[in-house]
């Protein structure tokens, strides 16, 4: 679950906005572990999502603020992305992981592998896979009030591939995440400085993971877990502008249960 306010004016950068932003921004990445990816608007990820919720990254805006979309008259549309090309590596001499036995409670194979202690530390490698990520978001008014919106995303998407062979591979030699965040909204400006917007989100998630059932005995092979689900969220927001050229903005998302 995530909330933020932003304040944006169109002159002034203002630190209020990026601290508060930045602190929303974190709180969504802790809850959502290491497969966060918060990279779909090309605007709002130079900005650091600062005035994220405010008019002032466009129709981006959206999926963070349904209210944005009566911001932009007429018809209009976005599509950015980003590419995410980590390097990380881990080295290790021994590992601990226990493989259950099934029919025998509390009794495992113990896998202290590939690894002798005084040896060298065997290195994994680069074991962060890259991805591509993008944000597509569309906006057309209705008529003098009403305003209808869509963004296409992908939150989270991120994954870890260690060697087959690694003293990690007892524990899990792949694992990633794969989203597709689709969210209608429906604004309506009710005069000149307030704004409300509402909307709903469909996410389709798919997980994969994998593991080597003992390091032990690598002719065992290995196992893998892949699940598929579909969740449900809602998104409501408002924004407000007290004089032409400032505008104070406050979204809510929903958590979506997988």
């Amino acid at each position: 679950m995530a909330h933020f306010l932003t304040f944006h004016h169109k002159r002034l950068a203002v630190a209020l906005a990026s601290g508060v932003a930045g602190l929303a921004l974190m709180a969504g990445s802790a809850q959502a572990g290491g497969f966060a990816s918060r990279l779909g608007s090309t605007d709002a990820t130079a900005q650091a999502w600062a005035g994220s919720a405010a008019a002032g990254l466009g129709i981006g805006g959206i999926g963070v603020n349904p209210a944005v979309v009566t911001s932009l008259d007429g018809l209009n549309a976005e599509t950015g992305g980003a590419g995410v090309f980590p390097d990380a590596s881990l080295s290790r001499t021994t590992f601990n992981a226990t493989t259950a036995v099934p029919g025998l409670a509390g009794a495992g194979i113990l896998g202290a592998v590939n690894g002798v202690a005084g040896a060298a530390p065997q290195q994994t490698g680069n074991f962060a896979t890259s991805v591509l990520t993008a944000g597509s978001y569309f906006n057309v008014q209705l008529n003098k009030q009403w305003y209808f919106g869509l963004s296409v995303t992908a939150p989270f998407g991120l994954g870890v591939n260690y060697n087959g062979n690694a003293v990690f591979a007892a524990d899990r030699t792949r694992a990633r995440i794969t989203t597709v965040n689709v969210q209608p909204v429906l604004g309506v400006k009710l005069n000149d400085q307030w704004s409300v917007g509402f909307g709903f989100q469909v996410q389709w998630i798919n997980l994969t993971f994998e593991q080597r059932v003992s390091t032990l005995a690598p002719q065992l092979g290995t196992g893998q877990v892949t699940a598929q689900d579909v969740g449900i969220g809602f998104t409501a927001g408002v924004t407000y502008e007290p004089i032409k050229g400032t505008q104070l903005g406050i979204g809510y998302r929903s958590s979506i249960d997988h």
